[in-house]
C-alpha cells in the first residue's frame, strides 16, 4: 500500500525543488529531519520505530527553546498526558497617539498613553498540549529512557507571544483578539491548502483530515513500521501544501524567522555532538530546514536556568475535550478519544497481532449500544445492529482501500445502521451522543513538583478526600443524602466551596436550601459535577 500513497500523495511528479531535498532527509550527515503532524498516532508510532533503529545521540523538537526547563517535568514517571505547557507573556500596552518606530517601546522617552479605562497591560497566552500519540512527547520520552539529550529548539515562547498583532493567530489578518489563548502547534496550512482540497476533492475525501486518515493514519502496523518511506510519503503532503504559500507571506506571519532560528540550533547541534541527530518537527517546516541547517551560521548554547526563573510557564493537566479538533483546537485531530483507542490498540497489536482497527470499531460500536441501553433510550442499539455496523465499516474500508475500519468508515456505519428516521428522531441526540463518546474524557495528570498554586494543590487534596474523580471530564450528577452520611456532607461542603470560588467544577440543581431557609424537609441534593476545571 505504501508504494500506491506515495504514487497518490505526489501524482507521479513532484517539483524539482522538493524531489531534490528527498535524499538528504533521513540520514544525509548523520542527521534525520522527520516530518510530522502534530498529535497523529501514525506518525508517532513510525517515529517509534525509527528512534529504536538509529538510536540517536541527541533529539531535537520543535518548541519553544526558552521552556527546556520544563523538560524533566514532561520525563517525569508521575506525568500522565494529556498535558500541556501553559505559556504567558506581558508587555505594555501600545500607546495610542505616537508616531515614530519607536512608539510601541516600554522604554521610550515619553511614558506609555493607554486608551482610557484599558489595563496598562496586555497579556498573551499559548498552550503546547502533548498526548500519548503526539510524536513530541514519544521523542522527548524515548530520549529521556535512552539517556540521551532532548532539546526544544524553536523562538522563545516571548518572541512568538506578539506575532501577527490584532489576530488570535488563526482568524485572518483584521479580526481582533482580545488575549485569546492559542496552540504553538498550529496547522492552518493544511486545512487552506489548495492542493489538498483538490487532492481530498479527488479521492472523494470528507475534508483534508478524511484525507491525511485515508493516506496515513490507516496504514497497517506492518507498513508503519517502514518508517523511511512512511516519513517520505509525510514529507511529500506537507512540501506539496507549502506550494500554495509565498515566501512574503511566511516570513510575515513568523514560519521563515521560526525555521532559521532551529536552522541555527541544528547546526550547533551537529557541531557539538558525535552520532546521529533526530529532529522532530511539523512537516510544514521540514523543507526549509533541509535547505538552510548547513549555510545558517550555528546558535549560541543557551544558559541553563532553572524552573523558579521563569514563573510565567507551567505543566498543567489538560483533557481531550480541549484537544479536539471540532471544538477549535487548530492542531488537533478530531475525536482524540478515538485516535487514543488506535493507539492503544496499534501498541497491544505489536504483540497480539490482530487488526487494530477492526478492533478499535468494534469496541466502539458495542460502548455505543450498551450507552443507549444506559440511557433507557426509545430506541437503543440492538446487538444485531452493531454487527450489521460492524460489517459495514469494515465493508467501506475494503471498498476505500483502507487497511482497517477509520473514523470517517465507523461514522458512515453508524449513521447508516443505527439511524432509523430523522438524524435525532427518538434517538436523544444521536450526533452529540457520538461526538461526546469519540470526543473521550480523559484528563491528564502532573507531578507535585510542577509547583502548582498551593489553593490549586488544598481543592485537589479536598476532592480526593471527599471521593471526588479528577480523572476525566465527564459530566455526572451527585445524588446527596446530606442528613444521614457524614461523607455526603463532606462532598457538599466541598461543591460548595468550589462554586463560592466560581470554578465551574459544579452546580448545585436541586435539594435543601440553607441559605434561602427553604426546602429542608428534603433528604438529598442533586449536583451536576463538571468536573475537568480543577487544574
Amino acid at each position: 500500500m505504501s508504494d500506491q500513497v506515495t504514487q497518490t500523495v505526489v501524482d507521479g511528479a513532484l517539483p524539482d525543488a522538493v524531489a531534490a531535498l528527498l535524499a538528504p532527509l533521513l540520514g544525509a550527515d548523520g542527521v534525520y529531519f522527520v516530518p510530522i503532524r502534530h498529535h497523529s498516532p501514525a506518525c508517532a508510532w513510525a517515529l517509534q520505530h525509527l528512534l529504536r533503529d538509529v538510536q540517536p545521540a541527541a533529539i531535537l523538537i520543535e518548541g519553544p527553546d526558552d521552556l527546556t526547563h520544563l523538560l524533566p517535568l514532561l520525563q517525569h514517571t508521575q506525568t500522565r498526558t494529556p498535558v500541556a505547557l501553559l505559556c504567558q507573556a506581558r508587555r505594555q500596552r501600545k500607546v495610542k497617539d505616537a508616531e515614530g518606530p519607536d512608539a510601541d517601546r516600554p522604554d521610550a522617552d515619553q511614558p506609555p498613553v493607554v486608551e482610557q479605562g484599558a489595563p496598562a497591560q496586555e497579556t498573551r497566552s499559548s498552550f503546547f498540549p502533548l498526548c500519548d500519540y503526539s510524536p513530541e512527547w514519544v521523542a522527548l520520552r524515548t530520549g529521556g529512557a535512552l539517556g540521551v539529550p532532548v532539546a526544544w529548539i524553536d523562538l522563545p515562547w516571548r518572541d512568538k507571544a506578539w506575532d501577527r498583532e490584532g489576530t488570535d493567530g488563526n482568524a485572518p489578518p483584521g479580526n481582533k483578539s482580545h488575549d485569546t489563548a492559542r496552540s504553538q502547534m498550529e496547522e492552518r496550512y493544511f486545512a487552506h491548502s489548495a492542493y489538498l482540497q483538490a487532492m481530498a476533492q479527488r479521492m472523494g475525501c470528507v475534508d483534508h483530515q478524511d484525507l491525511w486518515d485515508r493516506l496515513f493514519e490507516l496504514r497497517a502496523p506492518s507498513h508503519l513500521v517502514n518508517w523511511q518511506q512512511f516519513f517520505t510519503d509525510v514529507f511529500c503532503w506537507c512540501a506539496m501544501a507549502r506550494q500554495d504559500y509565498e515566501q512574503e507571506v511566511l516570513e510575515a506571519e513568523l514560519s521563515l524567522p521560526r525555521e532559521r532560528h532551529m536552522a541555527a540550533h541544528i547546526s550547533r547541534w551537529r557541531k557539538e555532538v558525535n552520532g546521529p541527530i533526530v529532529v522532530v518537527t511539523g512537516g510544514f517546516h521540514t523543507p526549509e530546514l533541509l535547505r538552510s541547517w548547513k549555510t545558517t551560521a550555528a546558535a549560541r548554547k543557551p544558559t541553563e536556568k532553572s524552573s523558579l526563573e521563569d514563573p510565567t510557564a507551567w505543566l498543567i493537566r489538560y483533557s481531550f475535550e480541549r484537544l479536539d479538533a471540532l471544538n477549535g483546537y487548530s492542531a488537533g485531530m478530531p475525536s482524540p478519544g478515538y485516535y487514543q483507542q488506535v493507539w492503544d490498540s496499534l501498541q497491544a497489536a505489536s504483540s497480539e497481532g490482530g487488526n487494530p482497527f477492526a478492533n478499535v470499531a468494534l469496541d466502539c460500536l458495542t460502548r455505543f449500544a450498551q450507552q443507549t441501553r444506559t440511557q433507557d433510550q426509545f430506541d437503543p442499539v440492538s446487538t444485531a445492529l452493531v454487527h450489521a455496523a460492524a460489517l459495514q465499516a469494515q465493508r467501506l474500508a475494503d471498498l476505500r482501500g483502507n487497511a482497517g475500519p477509520g473514523r470517517q468508515d465507523l461514522l458512515d456505519a453508524m449513521r447508516s445502521c443505527f439511524v432509523k428516521g430523522a438524524m435525532d428522531d427518538g434517538t436523544r441526540g444521536f450526533t452529540a451522543d457520538v461526538r461526546a463518546l469519540l470526543g473521550g474524557s480523559r484528563m491528564g495528570d502532573v507531578p507535585p513538583s510542577t509547583g502548582s498554586p498551593p489553593l490549586i494543590e488544598d481543592a485537589r487534596r479536598l476532592a480526593r478526600a471527599a471521593g471526588i474523580r479528577l480523572d476525566d471530564s465527564t459530566a455526572r450528577v451527585a445524588r446527596l443524602d446530606l442528613y444521614r452520611k457524614p461523607s455526603h456532607r463532606q462532598r457538599s461542603r466541598f461543591f460548595h466551596a468550589m462554586a463560592y470560588l466560581d470554578t465551574g467544577l459544579a452546580q448545585w440543581q436541586m435539594g435543601p436550601d440553607f441559605l434561602g431557609n427553604s426546602r429542608l424537609n428534603v433528604l438529598f441534593l442533586k449536583s451536576g459535577e463538571q468536573l475537568g476545571h480543577l487544574w
